[in-house]
């Protein structure tokens, strides 16, 4: 059951295009429990599963079962769709960057991160406790 959920959550992490370092730190665990996770040496806890809804939108029963989407409805588009999307994006970025001022430019940055800023960025973090046992 271990490996079946690692293996998904593998999955799930990739097609969402981060680094274990990444899918980590916005569910508030190291990248090593991420490998652990992934390779079924350890369970994410119900607090990180919880995480895992909450800033990715995983079906949580799909995660533990393998049963239903992936993602709940709504919340993930079409690989095509995706990367159609990306390269209009990336096209707009192009042309705005190669026509804008310095100034205009280090705003479109700031504006750029508050945008993309994941509200699990903003969550609490724990502090190591010697006395805490690990997730």
């Amino acid at each position: 059951m271990r490996h079946a959920i690692g293996h998904r959550l593998s999955e799930v992490r990739g097609l969402l295009g981060l680094s274990q370092k990444e899918f980590g730190r916005q569910i508030g665990v190291s990248y090593q429990h991420v490998s652990k996770y992934e390779r079924g040496l350890i369970m994410p806890g119900v607090e990180v599963l919880v995480k895992i809804y909450e800033c990715f939108s995983v079906n949580i029963n799909w995660l533990l079962t393998g049963k239903g989407p992936a993602f709940l409805e709504g919340h993930k588009i079409s690989l095509e769709e995706d990367i159609k999307s990306k390269e209009s994006i990336l096209k707009w970025i192009e042309i705005f960057w190669n026509t804008s001022t310095h100034d205009k430019k280090a705003w479109f940055i700031i504006e750029f991160q508050r945008y993309f800023q994941s509200p699990c960025d903003k969550l609490p973090r724990k502090t190591k406790d010697k006395n805490t046992p690990h997730r």
